[in-house]
C-alpha cells in the first residue's frame, strides 16, 4: 500500500462528503448542483489530507533526539531534549496520578524517582540514563471534560548526557521561531511518534511513528465549532493533524506518552519542525468517533511551549545547531 492510498476509498470519501455537507449547511454554504463541482473538489482535497499510512514500529535511535522517561525503571513517556540536561513532554506524564480532570495546583512526580534514558535501541531502555534534579509543568495545565489545555512539562537532569551525533541529539526547540506557524500553514505531512502500550496496559513499549497532515487552524476552528461542539479547540495553543487508518480499533483510556509531532518547515522542505506534543488524545477526546469518522489528534503548540521555557528556564543549556533531520515520507500526496 503507497503513502495516501486508502484501504476503502469509496467509503472514505463518501464519509468525508457527508461531513462536508454537514458543515456546509451549517456555514450557510450553497449544497445543489450549482456548486457541485466546488464540492468534488473539497472532498478531493480533504480525502487527501485526512488519510495517511497506518502506525509503523521504528527504531529509537532513528530519532537521536527523542529519549524515555522511566519511573522506577518502567518506561511510562517520552521526552524530546532541547538541551543536553533538559526534556520537553506533556504536564500529564509528569502528575502523579492524575484524576480525569484537574487544574492547579499539581501534584508532580518526584524527580528523582525519575530517569531520562537516551539512545536506546530497542524495545526497552538500553542507552545512557541520568536521574531528574527537577520537574516543572506549565502553571496553566488543564484538563476539563471538554478540553486538554497548555500540556506541557520540563524535566531538568542532575547531569547533562554527552552529546553523540546519531545517538544522543538535541533538537532547538527554543530557536524555531516561527517555524511552527510555517508548518501549520502549509498542511505539512508529519511523523507524530508514540509508543505500543505494553500488557499492563500502562508501561510504554516498541517506539511507533504515524503519519499525519497537520491541519490550518481553521480547519480546526470550523471542524469543532460546527461538528465536534461538545469538545473544545483553543488555536492559540493547540494544532490538529489527521490520521486514517480504518483497520485500527479505536481503545479509549490508553495512556498518554507525551510524543511529538515532527514536521517538515514546508511542504518539501528539508528543515524539521517540531510542532507540538500530543495531548489529550483518549481523554477528553474520547470517544474519538463523530458521524462515523474520527476525532483529530489535537498536539500542544510547542511555539507556546517555548514562551513558558524561557521565562522558567532563563539560561538553558542550548545549541546553535538548527534541529536534526527525521526521517520523512517520500511524497506529499
Amino acid at each position: 500500500m503507497q503513502l495516501g492510498e486508502p484501504t476503502d476509498g469509496s467509503s472514505s470519501a463518501s464519509r468525508l462528503q457527508a461531513n462536508h455537507l454537514k458543515i456546509a449547511m451549517k456555514l450557510g454554504e450553497p449544497t445543489d448542483g450549482s456548486s457541485s463541482a466546488k464540492s468534488v473538489i473539497r472532498v478531493l482535497v480533504l480525502f487527501c489530507c485526512f488519510f495517511v499510512a497506518a502506525s509503523e514500529k521504528v527504531k529509537p535511535g532513528d530519532y537521536p533526539y527523542f529519549a524515555t522517561l522511566l519511573l522506577q525503571s518502567r518506561p511510562i513517556c517520552g521526552v524530546t531534549l532541547f538541551a543536553l540536561n533538559r526534556a520537553l513532554t506533556s504536564c500529564y506524564c509528569l502528575m502523579s496520578n492524575p484524576p480525569k480532570v484537574f487544574k492547579v495546583p499539581h501534584k508532580l512526580l518526584d524527580a528523582k524517582r525519575l530517569e531520562v534514558d537516551s539512545g536506546n535501541e530497542g524495545d526497552r531502555p538500553t542507552g545512557v540514563s541520568h536521574f531528574g534534579k527537577v520537574v516543572k509543568v506549565h502553571p496553566k495545565c488543564e484538563k476539563t471534560a471538554k478540553a486538554m489545555m497548555y500540556d506541557f512539562g520540563v524535566i531538568e537532569l542532575l547531569e547533562p548526557f554527552d552529546l553523540k551525533p546519531g545517538y544522543t541529539e538535541i533538537f532547538d526547540i527554543l530557536g524555531q521561531g516561527i517555524a511552527v506557524k510555517d508548518a501549520i500553514w502549509h498542511n505539512s505531512i508529519c511523523e507524530a511518534l508514540d509508543f505500543e502500550v505494553l500488557a499492563d496496559g500502562k508501561h510504554a513499549g516498541a517506539l511507533k511513528r504515524k503519519f499525519m497532515t497537520v491541519q490550518r487552524s481553521e480547519f480546526c476552528v470550523d471542524l469543532f465549532k460546527y461538528t465536534i461542539a461538545w469538545l473544545n479547540y483553543i488555536p492559540d495553543i493547540q494544532s490538529c493533524a489527521t490520521l486514517r487508518n480504518e483497520d485500527e480499533a479505536v481503545i479509549c483510556n490508553k495512556p498518554e506518552y507525551g510524543g511529538p509531532m515532527i514536521c517538515p518547515q514546508t511542504k518539501d522542505s528539508p528543515v524539521k519542525v517540531f510542532v507540538g506534543v500530543l495531548s489529550g488524545r483518549n481523554s477528553p477526546y474520547c470517544k474519538r468517533e463523530y458521524s462515523h469518522d474520527r476525532i483529530p489528534e489535537i498536539f500542544a503548540r510547542a511555539d507556546v511551549a517555548v514562551e513558558w521555557i524561557r521565562a522558567e528556564f532563563p539560561d538553558p543549556t542550548t545549541t546553535t545547531t538548527p534541529g536534526p533531520s527525521t526521517t520523512g515520507p517520500s511524497s506529499t500526496s
